[in-house]
């Protein structure tokens, strides 16, 4: 038996079997069993047994609480696709305005979608924070090219082939009449013409 806390009146919450019997059209019978979470309250919450992360409640229908475990959740806003740092579910459910959720949606998906809402505020890193001028820029781009050239089995020697071969791709989209590949070529040298 599982213990947890219930989301509606932080009463205990134990896991039991939940069976349903159908008669069908064809005279058979329909048996379908599921373990499931109910309040010991009978506050009326029943929710199927899900692994964590699960969802077990919700604001409007864009927010969610998603328990990581019986303890703590973070709060995911679907629309903003932001996900709030981890806390004390009693903690969360305690600010009010919260109802039990009983629904589909996925919780381990919600937070695979959402972004952090600390990185909210951090802006796209820009290569020319790090390399102060074109110089530099050239330089990395002789430096990744030089790894193509030497057929270099390192990452860095992959994504230059990558990019060499997607400039290619790109340019015979332009082109029809342009039918070679990078693989018809190999790079005799790499010049860097800003020196």
């Amino acid at each position: 038996m599982i213990n947890t806390k219930c989301p509606i009146c932080r009463g205990n919450v134990e896991e039991q079997v939940s069976e349903t019997i159908e008669l069908m059209n064809n005279h058979k019978i329909y048996l379908d069993a599921d373990f499931v979470y109910v309040c010991d309250n009978q506050c009326g919450f029943i929710q199927k047994n899900m692994t964590y992360p699960m969802v077990i409640a919700k604001q409007d229908s864009e927010i969610f609480l998603v328990a990581l475990d019986s303890d703590n959740g973070r709060v995911v806003d679907k629309a903003q696709n932001v996900c709030f740092p981890v806390m004390n579910i009693d903690s969360i459910l305690a600010r009010g305005y919260w109802e039990a959720y009983v629904g589909s949606v996925d919780g381990l998906s919600l937070l695979r979608e959402a972004r952090d809402s600390r990185s909210g505020y951090i802006e796209e890193p820009k290569l020319f924070d790090f390399a102060t001028s074109e110089l530099s820029q050239d330089a990395f781009l002789c430096w990744l090219f030089e790894h193509a050239r030497k057929e270099s089995a390192e990452t860095a020697g992959q994504i230059a082939q990558d990019i060499l071969n997607n400039i290619f791709h790109q340019f015979q989209k332009l082109n029809q009449t342009f039918t070679e590949s990078f693989e018809d070529y190999y790079l005799v040298d790499i010049k860097n013409s800003s020196y």
